[in-house]
């Protein structure tokens, strides 16, 4: 298993920093290292976690890792059949569909709102059924119904705070002829 050092793990941070990916930071004890699954190298006392922006430690031995930054604890996305979409005509199934990898059972708000004339918005609370499990909220009837065609936004929630946001297209039906 590769380990980086200090030099090379500022390196990939610079990097990183500049294509904007988000990074975790760890703290791992003087003369430790980091492995490239974002774990300690070999197993020590002392490790700790904190978000992208956090303090590395005073004695120089702050790792990133971008494995953290490659696979999000909450996703968020509006679906046809499980497919995620950005466009799709009036009068499709839409669903707003929400995964949580990493505990199951947590409590979230998926949010719709229509952006353009008529400006409605919607919230709905559920609760994750499992980690890594696909949650739906049926929302259809309101997108077709109430809103209608145009641009509309969905947010997703966790403890108050947005953890995913997805915009999509509702086109006008087709006059079938």
């Amino acid at each position: 298993m590769r380990s980086l050092r200090a030099s090379s793990l500022r390196r990939l941070a610079a990097c990183l920093a500049a294509t904007g990916v988000a990074l975790t930071l760890a703290t791992v004890p003087a003369g430790g290292s980091l492995s490239a699954e974002g774990g300690p190298a070999a197993a020590g006392d002392g490790f700790s976690s904190s978000t992208a922006g956090g303090p590395a430690s005073a004695g120089g031995g702050g790792f990133a890792s971008a494995a953290g930054a490659a696979s999000p604890k909450y996703r968020g996305y509006v679906s046809l059949f499980g497919d995620p979409v950005r466009s799709a005509s009036q009068g499709a199934g839409w669903t707003l569909s929400f995964r949580e990898r990493v505990r199951g059972r947590v409590r979230y708000k998926a949010c719709l709102k229509h952006l353009g004339p008529p400006r409605v918005s919607r919230c709905w609370r559920r609760r994750s059924r499992a980690a890594n499990r696909r949650q739906d909220v049926f929302v259809a009837l309101y997108v077709n119904d109430v809103g209608g065609p145009g641009r509309w936004r969905a947010r997703w929630f966790v403890r108050g705070r947005r953890v995913g946001q997805w915009r999509f297209r509702v086109r006008p039906e087709r006059e079938g002829g």
